[in-house]
């Protein structure tokens, strides 16, 4: 059986890692935090 996480003290910190890693375009995370935001709008966009 596979292992799905290396360490389940880091899993929430490796996952937001990830989601910006593969959606960095979109997204951006807060240095120090466990907390990712949308990047900004563009103007003039629905969604």
């Amino acid at each position: 059986m596979k292992k799905l996480m290396n360490n389940s003290t880091k899993i929430v910190s490796q996952f937001l890692d990830g989601l910006v890693a593969a959606h960095g375009n979109l997204v951006e995370r807060l240095d120090g935090t466990e907390v990712i935001v949308r990047k900004e709008m563009t103007p003039n966009k629905v969604g």
